[in-house]
Formats: structure tokens, sequence, C-alpha cells
């Protein structure tokens, strides 16, 4: 029976399909909400572990240079600075003030990779004098970063029960909070490399026999365009 996804047998996969437009572009639309699903995955993670009040600088009060160093400016009330310099906030409500911010790069981030992955794929297996045009690179390119999204899948869960519930003190500011936290999750940075590398290796498995057989280069061009291009992604994973 021919495989459904290449997922588990990329080359009996792209041996008997020809890349079909509408899985490819499920595939693109997965990949663009990916990005806004993690980050609020983390965020509700997060606001479930961790609760309590946190410093925070007042944003009603002008900044320093204007109340400690004398700045005059008309654009603070200098009136203003005999408010507090910090005050109390729901760690929920910092929390979610960062996550709203990250959700617009989160939206750019795979449809970004895959088009730094769909060139590197393209070029190639141009050079190794590939047919098929510009799309069926890309298709390539979006199934092999399938694993990615599995990632997510494990990673999340892992996230949650990595860490225990904490109450952050009213006297904390938000950089000494975040301290206990990220020692929960020195178990959890170990094993992110380690998927990293695992899901580059299996992406660069089906990329590999997706240009063979969809791009139609030999076999050892198709390994080293593959094998170069899951090289690449796997450090940029390491080093973000």
């Amino acid at each position: 029976m021919s495989p459904r996804t290449p997922l588990l047998r990329p080359d009996r996969y792209f041996t008997t399909h020809e890349v079909n437009f509408v899985r490819v572009m499920a595939i693109v639309g997965l990949l663009i909400v990916a990005g806004p699903v993690t980050v609020y995955g983390v965020g509700w993670i997060l606001s479930d572990r961790v609760d309590g009040t946190v410093m925070v600088d007042n944003p009603d009060r002008p900044p320093d240079f204007v109340c400690d160093d004398g700045f005059h400016s008309d654009m603070y009330d200098e009136e203003a600075c005999d408010r507090p310099k910090e005050i109390k906030q729901n760690v929920d409500q910092v929390l979610w003030s960062a996550i709203e911010k990250l959700v617009g790069p989160a939206l750019l981030a795979f449809p970004i990779l895959l088009l730094i992955i769909g060139l590197l794929l393209h070029t190639g297996s141009w050079l190794a004098d590939g047919d098929g045009g510009v799309f069926p690179a890309f298709a390539v390119a979006a199934w092999g970063m399938l694993p990615m999204l599995l990632s997510i899948v494990v990673m999340l869960p892992l996230l949650w029960l990595s860490l225990d519930s904490y109450t952050i003190l009213s006297t904390q500011s938000l950089g000494t909070a975040i301290d206990p936290i990220m020692n929960q999750l020195e178990a959890l940075e170990r094993v992110t490399p380690v998927v990293t590398i695992l899901t580059g290796v299996w992406g660069g498995i089906i990329w590999r026999y997706g240009l063979e057989h969809q791009r139609h280069i030999p076999a050892a061009s198709a390994r080293l365009t593959a094998g170069t291009t899951a090289l690449i992604v796997v450090l940029l994973g390491l080093l973000s």
C-alpha cells in the first residue's frame, strides 16, 4: 500500500506520488499558524504554572534621564517624577503583554524558513540539472518541515511537565523572578538540541528523496543538496 505522506517512507511516497498543490498549501497553512500557536502555547503554560506579582517600571513616570539627570523636554511631564519608579503588576499581565509582542514575528518565522529552505533546495537541484520548475522544490521543502511541527507537539507537553507551580513574591523584580523558572528548565534545555538535530536529519531524508524523484536529479546530488540544507537548518536551530 502506498504511503499517504513522506514522513515514514519518503522513498516510496515520492516514487508513486506527484506533488499535490492542495496538500502543499495545507502544509503551508500549518506552518503559518505554527509560530503563533507555539507562542500562545508557551504563554498558556507559563500563566498556568506561574502566579504572583512583580515589580516593573512605572509607565506613567518619565525616564530616569528626565527625573534624575535634569534633562528637560516638552515630551515629558516633570511633575510626574514624584510618582513611584516601580509599581506592582500581576505576572499574567506582564506575561501576556510580552506574548502579544512575539506573535507577529512568530507568524513570519516558519514562512521565512520555508522560503530559505525552498531556495536552497531549488538552487542545489538546479545546479544538478533538475527539472520541474520551482514548485516541486518548495513542495519538497514544505514536506520536510513537518517534523519541526511534530517537535512542537512534543516539546510543549514537555515544557508543561518540566515546570512546577511557582509563586513570585511581590518584592521581586522581573529579572530575579525568572531565574528559578529557568533553573527548572535545565533538563528541557538539554533535550532541545537533540530534538533539533533529529528533526533536521528527518527533514533532510525527506528532502533527499523528494529532490531525487520530484526534481529528477542523481541520488548523489540529492544527498548533497538535502544534507547541506539540513545542516544549515540544524545550525540555525542550535544558534537561535
